[in-house]
C-alpha cells in the first residue's frame, strides 16, 4: 500500500502489504545492520555487549543441532565451531577467543561476525519454549528475530514508514500531570478547545511526526451523550487532517472515575459507535478500550477495514492470539511500555543512584526490541507503542498525588537542570527507545506539551519531571535524534550497538584520586607531612614493601613510595572513582539479567500503580 504522494491528509489505508511470517520458522540472529565487519571496531566490549547476557541463558549452556552428544557453552565451544560459521580458524576454543583475535589482528571483522552470529543461533535454538518467551531473542538489542520474507512489517501506513506520534495528554482524558498538577481540575470543554492550535500541528508536522493520538472517553459516543465533546472531537479532527497528519482515536474505558463499572452491554454498545464515528472521519485507527475478541468482532462489525488497536501490556505479549480475532490482518497491539511503575524502576534516593538508575533505563531501552519482534513473529500482531515512549526515569509526575509512595526519587531533580551529563543520558536514552520503538510499527510520545505554560514558560528547559513527558520540550532541548526524512533511519540506528557511557559514579564531576592505604614502615611509620617512612631507630636493613618495586615506582597502576627515610616520594594513591564505575558496569549487567530472568512481567517488584 501507500500513503498519498504528498505525505499529507488523513486518509486511511487500505491496501496491505502481504503477510509472510509463517513463510519460515523464526530465527534468532544477529543484527547485521548494527554489528558488522564496518561497526564491530566501534564496540567498547565485545564480552559485556554479547556474552554478558547470552552466557546467562539456558544455565550458560548450547548444544549442536543435529546433537553430537556434547555439550558447549561460553568457556567451551565445539572444535568445529569456526568451521560451522564458515571461518577458516583453529583458535577460537571459547568465547574469549573471539575478542581476542579481533584484538590482536588474527581475526577479522566479518569473521567475527559470523562467530558471534553462529552462537546467538545456537544459544536460541537450545532455548526452551521460545514461542512463550517474548525474551527469547533478548541480546542487549543487537539480535533479530527474523521471520520471513518480510519480517512482519506490516505497517499502519501502508508501507514500512513507522507512525511517529504525539499523544494530546489531558485534552479530553484527565492526565493532571499535564494540565497543572495534582487537585487542577480537568480541563474544561472550552479550555480543550483552545488547548491545540493548527500552529501545534504544523510544529508537529515540522519536527517529522505523521500522526496524534487523541484519548477520548468512549461514552461520548454513546446514543444518549450530550454531543457537545464528540462535536469537538470532529473539529479537532478537522485541523489534524488540515496540517497533514494522520489521527489514531483512543477509546478510553474510565470505569473507575466514579467507581462503578459500565455493564458489558453499555461497553459493547459504546464501542460500536465509537467505531462509527472513527470509520466515517476516515481516521488512521481506533484503539479498543478492551482487547477481548467479543469487542473486537463489534468494533469490526461497525468499522470494516478500520485498523483496531488492541491495548496490550508489554508483559501480556505472550498471551495475544490472532486466531481468537478471526485472523483479522488489521490487527494491532496498543502496547504500554511503560518504565516507571515498579519499586526496581524508580527508587533512589542519592545523586549517584539517580544516575545507576539512568544507565539502567539505557540499557533495558534496547533490549525491548525483543518483545515487539517477539509479538510480530509468533502471535501474527505488529507492535504500536501507544504509552511509554518518555524521558522520565521515575513516578516524580505523581508525587502531590495521595497515593503516591516516597522513596527519595525526587529530591534531586534540580541537580538534573544545567547538567550535561543528564543531557547526555537523556540524549542517548531517548535514542535507544526511539531505535527500538521503530522495530513494530510505531510510537506515541506521552505528550506534545503541556496545558496553561505558555506564558512564563522556556520551551525546552527541562525544569519539571513533567517536561520530560513532552515532545515539544525535550525537542527544543534537543534531546531526540531528528526525525525529519529518516522513514528508514532505524536500520542503521547505532544507538545500541554499546551499553551506556559508563560515567555513573562521577556525574559532572572529576574526582581527585582518593588516598590508598600507606606503605608498610616495618616498625616506623608513614609520614604523611614528609612523605616517607619515620622510625625512632631506623632500620639497619630497609625492605621494599611487597607491593613496591624496585627503587620506588608503580606497580599495577598504584602509585607505591620508596621507605628510605629520606624518600621524596608522594604517598601511593588509587583510582577509587574508576572501582566504583567498574562495580557500576558490574551491578548494571547483574540488573538486566535479573529483570530478564524474571521473565515478562514485574511481579518480583513491588508495584506502584
Amino acid at each position: 500500500g501507500s500513503c498519498d504522494s504528498d505525505g499529507g491528509g488523513t486518509e486511511r489505508v487500505t491496501e496491505k502489504e502481504t503477510m509472510t511470517n509463517h513463510d519460515k520458522p523464526p530465527v534468532c540472529i544477529l543484527d547485521r545492520n548494527l554489528m558488522n565487519a564496518n561497526t564491530i571496531g566501534n564496540m567498547d566490549n565485545i564480552g559485556l555487549s554479547i556474552f554478558a547476557p547470552l552466557c546467562g541463558k539456558n544455565r550458560g549452556v548450547f548444544v549442536l543441532n543435529p546433537p553430537d552428544g556434547k555439550t558447549y557453552g561460553c568457556s567451551k565451544f565445539p572444535a568445529t565451531f569456526a568451521a560451522l560459521a564458515g571461518v577458516d580458524s583453529d583458535a577460537i576454543t571459547d568465547s574469549n577467543s573471539i575478542p581476542i583475535g579481533v584484538g590482536a589482528g588474527s581475526l577479522s571483522g566479518s569473521d567475527a561476525v559470523d562467530l558471534i552470529d553462529l552462537y546467538v543461533r545456537s544459544v536460541y535454538t537450545s532455548s526452551a519454549a521460545v514461542e512463550d518467551d517474548p525474551y527469547g531473542c533478548d541480546c542487549g538489542g543487537l539480535a533479530v528475530l527474523e521471520c520471513g520474507a518480510n519480517d512482519n512489517k506490516r505497517s499502519l501506513l501502508g508501507s514500512t514508514t513507522p507512525v511517529r506520534a504525539a499523544t494530546l495528554a489531558g485534552m479530553f482524558v484527565p492526565a493532571p500531570w499535564a494540565t497543572g498538577g495534582y487537585g487542577t481540575p480537568p480541563l474544561t470543554l472550552e479550555q480543550a478547545r483552545s488547548f491545540y492550535t493548527l500552529d501545534d500541528f504544523e510544529d508537529m508536522v515540522a519536527l517529522g511526526l505523521n500522526t496524534v493520538q487523541i484519548p477520548v472517553p468512549v461514552d461520548v459516543f454513546a446514543a444518549n451523550a450530550d454531543g457537545l465533546v464528540r462535536d469537538a472531537v470532529s473539529d479537532l479532527l478537522e485541523l489534524v487532517k488540515a496540517a497533514g497528519l494522520h489521527t489514531i482515536l483512543v477509546a478510553v474505558d474510565d470505569n473507575d472515575d466514579d467507581g462503578n463499572n459500565i455493564t458489558v452491554d453499555q461497553q459493547a454498545a459504546d464501542t460500536a459507535a465509537a467505531a462509527a464515528f472513527a470509520h466515517e472521519r476516515n481516521v488512521l485507527a481506533l484503539t479498543l478500550p478492551a482487547s477481548t475478541p467479543a469487542i473486537v468482532r463489534i468494533a469490526r462489525a461497525a468499522a470494516p477495514g478500520l485498523p483496531l488497536l488492541l491495548p496490550t501490556k508489554g508483559s501480556e505479549l505472550q498471551n495475544l492470539n490472532k486466531s481468537e480475532y478471526d485472523g483479522d490482518d488489521d490487527i494491532f497491539a496498543a502496547v504500554q511500555m511503560e518504565h516507571s511503575t515498579s519499586v526496581a524502576d524508580v527508587a533512589s534516593s542519592s545523586s549517584i543512584e539517580d544516575r545507576g538508575k539512568m544507565t539502567y533505563h539505557e540499557s533495558m531501552a534496547c533490549i525491548a526490541r525483543s518483545p515487539i519482534e517477539y509479538s510480530a513473529c509468533y502471535r501474527d500482531v505488529p507492535v504500536f507503542v501507544s504509552n511509554g515512549f518518555d524521558l522520565s526515569i521515575d513516578d516524580c509526575i505523581h508525587q502531590d498525588e495521595d497515593r503516591f509512595q516516597d522513596f527519595g526519587q525526587c529530591g534531586r531533580f534540580n541537580e538534573t537542570i544545567d547538567s550535561g551529563w543528564w543531557k547526555r543520558h537523556r540524549t542517548s536514552f531517548a535514542e535507544r527507545q526511539f531505535s527500538t520503538f521503530e522495530r513494530g510499527a510505531g510510537w506515541s510520545f506521552a505528550a506534545w506539551k503541556l496545558f496553561g505554560r505558555e506564558e512564563n514558560d522556556v520551551v525546552g528547559a527541562i525544569d519539571s519531571p513533567a517536561k520530560l513527558l513532552s515532545l515539544r520540550d525535550v525537542a527544543a532541548a534537543g534531546l531526540i535524534p531528528s526525525l525529519t526524512g529518516t522513514t528508514t533511519s532505524t536500520t542503521n540506528n547505532l544507538s545500541c550497538l554499546n551499553g551506556p557511557i559508563n560515567d555513573a559514579a562521577i556525574g559532572d564531576e572529576t574526582h581527585p584520586p582518593s588516598p590508598a592505604p600507606p606503605p608498610d614502615c616495618g616498625n616506623g611509620w608513614w609520614n604523611s607531612a614528609t612523605s616517607q617512612c619515620d622510625y625512632w631507630i631506623p632500620p639497619e636493613d630497609r625492605v621494599v614493601p611487597p607491593a613496591a618495586v624496585a627503587g620506588g615506582g608503580t606497580l599495577a597502576g598504584v602509585g607505591v613510595a620508596s621507605t628510605s627515610s629520606g624518600s621524596s616520594s608522594a604517598p601511593p594513591t588509587q583510582i577509587g572513582v574508576s572501582a566504583m564505575a567498574g562495580g557500576a558496569v558490574a551491578a548494571l549487567v547483574c540488573m538486566v539479567v535479573w529483570r530478564r530472568f524474571r521473565g515478562t512481567s514485574d511481579q518480583a517488584y513491588t508495584m506502584l500503580r
